[in-house]
């Protein structure tokens, strides 16, 4: 198994409709419900980029591990961030995690909310 890290593309432009994804998933089902459903079908590409894949699939494990003080403590990750167009180094809300074991049709994708985990089903 194996877990994929999705940051969120969201960048304070008001006009991005994927900026609210920082105001967790009820947010999203009731305003975006365009989002929320591409979201659940583990199309990613306009609100999400892969940051990195981890074999750990503890999701608050992983939540740990890609937090800043812990991963980037002296701005190692500054330079990667700033490559892929991101604007946060720490994983926060809206970010994704897919776990994987190689079939795509058991693929699972959890969003990281105000208050923990959902999956996306």
């Amino acid at each position: 198994m194996i877990s994929f890290i999705y940051y969120s593309k969201t960048n304070g432009d008001p006009a991005d409709p994927s900026r609210d994804l920082l105001l967790g998933l009820n947010y999203i089902k009731a305003h975006h419900r365009d989002i929320y459903v591409s979201l659940k079908h583990g199309d990613l590409s306009e609100t999400h980029l892969l940051l990195d894949q981890t074999p750990e699939t503890d999701l608050d494990k992983i939540y740990n591990m890609y937090q800043g003080e812990n991963w980037s403590p002296n701005g190692e990750a500054k330079e990667l961030i700033q490559n892929l167009g991101l604007s946060h180094t720490s994983m926060c809300v809206g970010d994704i995690i897919k776990q994987s074991d190689g079939n795509p049709n058991g693929d699972r994708y959890f969003f990281c909310d105000l208050l923990g985990w959902v999956e996306l089903e």
